[in-house]
């Protein structure tokens, strides 16, 4: 557990006196202070970065003493974006360069030799500062460094690909390669694109741990990442790049924006980003500490609680620790955050508990189905940098994840699978085979997308057309609906864009399960839902209506589950049985048996909240918060699962059981 200041709460030697005197009252809150390089975002001049490493030698001297290890959060290596440009590096460096030719200020190419000899002479200077270990922020990345979104496109950037990939492209045709022809040239294009930046950020992690341990061979290097699917998701590569060749420890530190708490389901979806990068990290990388940002540092902003209940969820999808970047960038009073410091130091107790248990398996469940390269997919009928959905794509999980039902975050830990709009075209028609001889959910913008590419005998079902405005929906009496039989739902399309897909069965054994009627009216017409269980065993689910949203409903919620225990062949090995809106991650504990830890993702108490674990343990032990301790005796059994009933849970609150 780490926490990050800020250049205000160091620079002077009586505020660094006064931090480390606030961090000693809570010392249970964090173990690691990590000392910000920069309070701004682009790259600082060379002899400004000196002076200050000198200084934070002395700060980290210092720390040490009090028991701390201490380290360098260096911002910024590329840059950021363009802000405070008189105080930023000038010089004859090659910009970050868009596609149409715009150019970064404050943002420089990986790739440009000038700027490499530089950025030397800077983490050599940090290393000789003899900090514990050196945290590289997030701006290492390709994308998102305004004004030039998706670069680089610079001349040498574009050198390099051509050389690689044997290909003579401007940035013109280089656009048109793209946006324009078929969709598999198209995407072989992107992918190739997707691998040159993953290279390149290969090259420069490389480059600064050369330089690093040529000066301090001891030193730990860790590096903050977000999504990179742009940047070609290559963690295993990185990692090793950062380790060198003498396998030093690797940090990582997998983040996304969640500043406030005027929307707690953030929370929920920047765990599922964090779970995304830790699933594709190798498992040497054992110090994973989640990003936790209360940016702008005001604290009205996010509540005590909120931030507390951050730690536990990321450390459920993946992480074994936390760094936290909350405290202000000015030097004013840190009155105001003794009550949090206060409670992350009573609820380290549990955060140990937690990474203990759980250590790096991997959470079990439902995997939306993406690989490194998927974004590729983004909107394949046109321009790849603008329009599309993928984003939306990949995080479709959220409202069925919200039913209590487990996600899994790799291929490896899927116990079913869910394919959404366009990311099936990121998957070779062999990978699409093997994943539909296991269980998949599928919206109508898949089915239509798998039938094209001849895998309708896998599918069951095709569609016939849209229907745009005024459709409901209403479960037939298959038993697949359960006691939801003959209950409707209504999305309301004329609010909420989502054209209902009329299905036509294409065997005999592909079930109805869902049919299309008129929102006020009563008639059932086409179906608008399937089951099918293809000729290579797997079982697939077909929802044309209204997929991924509006499930909270009771009727739809017992569909969703008993659907996913069907497609699973009663393999997912937890879920929530009762109707609440929960969170559950659900992992295999180091001694063999299963971790649960559930949320409460609801602004009302979960009271009688029944969960079924694939457990043959008569009796779970809950821990709350506080690590409490209740022995929960089981309450029946539904197949392999065994049903326990849990006591009282408070509003976006976790309790962690173990069985």
């Amino acid at each position: 557990m780490s926490v990050r200041v800020s250049v205000m709460h160091w620079l002077l030697d009586e505020r660094f006196n006064g931090l480390i005197s606030f961090l000693q009252k809570h010392r249970e809150a964090v173990d690691e202070i990590a000392f910000f390089s920069s309070a701004i975002h682009p790259v600082l001049p060379l002899d400004i970065i000196e002076e200050r490493a000198a200084i934070m030698g002395k700060r980290m001297a210092s720390a040490r003493k009090e028991g701390y290890r201490a380290g360098i959060n260096f911002l910024s290596t590329l840059g950021h974006l363009d802000e405070y440009m008189e105080n930023a590096l000038k010089g004859d460096f090659i910009r970050m360069t868009g596609i149409d030719g715009s150019q970064a200020e404050g943002s420089f190419c990986p790739n440009d030799e000038n700027y490499r000899a530089f950025l030397i002479k800077v983490y050599s200077a940090l290393a000789k500062a003899k900090p514990d270990f050196i945290w590289i922020d997030d701006d290492i990345r390709i994308s998102n460094h305004s004004p030039a979104q998706n670069p680089c496109f610079c001349e040498n950037c574009l050198s390099i690909f051509n050389k690689a990939n044997g290909s003579s492209h401007t940035r013109e045709s280089l656009q048109t390669a793209f946006d324009e022809g078929s969709a598999e040239k198209k995407m072989d294009t992107r992918q190739a694109w997707m691998l040159h930046n993953a290279c390149s950020i290969k090259r420069l992690l490389s480059l600064l741990e050369e330089s690093v341990h040529k000066i301090n061979p001891g030193i730990e290097l860790g590096l903050m990442t977000g999504e990179r699917f742009y940047e070609g998701y290559d963690f295993q590569e990185w990692a090793q790049s950062l380790s060198g060749t003498n396998g030093v420890k690797v940090k990582w530190r997998p983040g996304g924006g969640f500043y406030s708490d005027e929307l707690m389901r953030g929370i929920i979806e920047k765990s599922h980003q964090i779970g995304r990068q830790i699933s594709l990290l190798p498992g040497h990388v054992v110090n994973i500490q989640s990003e936790i940002e209360n940016f702008p540092y005001q604290p009205l902003r996010k509540s005590v609680k909120t931030t507390v209940l951050e730690s536990a969820s990321y450390i459920a999808a993946g992480c074994t620790g936390s760094a936290y970047n909350v405290l202000g960038m000015f030097a004013e009073p840190l009155d105001e955050y003794e009550h949090l410091f206060k409670q992350l130091a009573d609820s380290r107790a549990f955060f140990d508990l937690l990474a203990q248990e759980f250590g790096r398996s991997r959470p079990e469940g439902i995997f939306t189905a993406w690989k490194k390269l998927s974004l590729a997919s983004n909107n394949p009928e046109g321009k790849w940098f603008k329009g599309g959905n993928f984003y939306k794509d990949i995080s479709e999980p959220l409202d069925i994840c919200e039913l209590g039902l487990p996600p899994a975050y790799s291929m490896a830990g899927a116990h079913a699978n869910l394919l959404s709009g366009n990311l099936s075209m990121s998957f070779r028609r062999e990978e699409l085979k093997s994943i539909l001889s296991g269980g998949v959910y599928m919206d109508g913008k898949t089915l239509e997308r798998l039938n094209e590419m001849g895998l309708s005998k896998l599918t069951g079902f095709t569609v016939d057309k849209w229907e745009e405005k005024d459709c409901a929906e209403i479960l037939t009496d298959d038993p697949l609906n359960g006691e939801a039989v003959g209950w409707r739902r209504d999305c309301i399309q004329s609010f909420w864009k989502n054209p209902c897909a009329s299905l036509s069965p294409l065997d005999s054994s592909a079930r109805v399960i869902g049919r299309k009627i008129e929102r006020l009216g009563t008639e059932q017409t086409f179906p608008c839902m399937g089951a099918y269980e293809n000729q290579l065993g797997g079982r697939v689910v077909v929802a044309g209506y209204a997929p991924w949203t509006f499930l909270q409903s009771h009727a739809k919620s017992v569909q969703m589950k008993r659907l996913f225990r069907w497609l699973s062949r009663d393999s997912i090995p937890g879920y929530v049985e009762s109707y609440h809106k929960a969170n559950i991650w659900v992992r295999k504990r180091l001694n063999g048996g299963l971790a649960v830890a559930l949320i409460n993702s609801s602004q009302d108490p979960a009271r009688d909240l029944k969960i079924l674990i694939r457990s043959s343990s008569k009796e779970l032990s809950l821990v709350d918060m506080k690590c409490k301790i209740k022995n929960i005796r089981q309450s029946g059994h539904d197949g392999p699962y065994t049903r326990f009933k849990l006591p009282c849970i408070a509003p976006w609150s976790m309790v962690f059981l173990l069985s």
